[in-house]
């Protein structure tokens, strides 16, 4: 959260969707913007 106020951006990396999933709900809870990117991503996105 800290990193967020000061204005840093945040990268995670897992190697599983499943785990994303919770991070991204997570995520969402909190009401950050998040930017996901993962095997079904369409090259146009």
């Amino acid at each position: 959260r800290k990193l967020l106020e000061e204005g840093h951006h945040v990268l995670i990396f897992s190697q599983t969707r499943k785990m994303l999933n919770l991070i991204q709900e997570a995520i969402l809870l909190e009401g950050y913007n998040f930017l996901r990117i993962d095997g079904t991503t369409k090259i146009a996105e």
